[in-house]
């Protein structure tokens, strides 16, 4: 059973990177993502990294106000968190803490930092935002209807309440009262996951 569920994941995998290469290959937009849907994109449709919000997870209070001071945050040197509770690095930009969970060490989380931010098209950016990670609606909506930036919000589907009425919000199903891993989310994301008037 396990392997029957394993090779639909791959299956599901395998026509998402195709669709979306198909419809969005080589996108050059710079995607500020709280999480790592925003990296999934960027390898799906085999476009260049142009942000650095890539590999890692942002808190929503933390995310809300780097999104609202982009060029602010990304004016300021990346110093380490030491936080002995988790395995992977963490880093502090000014008061936001960036949890770099894909990465071996800070040095290597430091040096890709730098490196990406330094191709943000501040004129080009799309940011992505999702309910997990305790986010409010009071969160949700500060995304939603940013003043600055197209945006884009995945939330779980009992949210369409507070929210049915917002064209940049994607409703999906869950297990769990919010968006749990947008990675095993592919045929509903296949579906309902639009870029051609955000890009």
């Amino acid at each position: 059973m396990k392997k029957i569920i394993s090779i639909k994941k791959i299956i599901k995998r395998k026509l998402f990177d195709y669709l979306m290469y198909k419809h969005y290959g080589h996108m050059n937009v710079t995607i500020i993502s709280s999480n790592c849907i925003g990296t999934r994109i960027y390898q799906s449709t085999r476009s260049m990294y142009l942000s650095p919000t890539i590999n890692l997870w942002i808190s929503p209070s933390d995310f809300i106000k780097l999104s609202y001071r982009i060029k602010y945050y990304m004016s300021l040197d990346l110093t380490e968190c030491v936080d002995n509770s988790v395995d992977y690095p963490k880093g502090n930009l000014g008061d936001i803490t960036i949890n770099f969970q894909h990465y071996n060490s800070f040095l290597e989380a430091k040096t890709k930092w730098n490196l990406r931010k330094k191709r943000i098209d501040y004129n080009n950016i799309l940011i992505l935002f999702t309910d997990r990670d305790g986010a409010t609606n009071m969160e949700l909506e500060a995304i939603a209807n940013h003043p600055h930036y197209r945006t884009i919000v995945f939330c779980h589907e009992s949210k369409k309440k507070y929210f049915e009425k917002k064209h940049n919000v994607i409703f999906l199903k869950s297990k769990n009262n919010f968006v749990n891993d947008l990675y095993t989310n592919y045929d509903e994301l296949l579906f309902k996951l639009n870029l051609k008037n955000k890009l």
